[in-house]
């Protein structure tokens, strides 16, 4: 979001593909400059199947990101948002969490 408006949108959609901040972020272009993201998972911040999402995000120059829900995922849980935090990034957690673990409930347990 930028000035009001959605200026990009993504989906995680198959394992080891692109994650949904790539997706996000790629729509956004030079738009995502201090933009906000709005993401329901912490973006990653570890190399897998696919490149830190965090990292993205701090390159993209986001100002400002809401992660609903912290990544249960032992690799990830809390380093995605300490690595944006560190890189100047105002970082909240929480908004609508409860929401966001339903959504990702599938994600969860596989």
């Amino acid at each position: 979001m930028k000035d009001g408006q959605i200026i990009g949108m993504g989906a995680h959609l198959k394992a080891g593909e692109h994650h949904a901040e790539v997706h996000a972020i790629s729509m956004a272009g030079e738009k995502a400059k201090g933009a906000t993201l709005y993401v329901t998972l912490e973006p990653c911040s570890h190399f897998g199947k696919t490149p830190p999402c965090s990292n993205l995000v701090i390159e993209s120059g986001i100002k400002k990101v809401f992660v609903a829900s912290v990544d249960p995922n032992p690799l990830v849980g809390g380093a995605g948002v300490k690595k944006m935090l560190e890189a100047g990034i105002d970082v909240q957690v929480g908004l609508m969490e409860e929401e966001a673990k339903a959504l990702n409930k599938v994600f969860s347990i596989t």
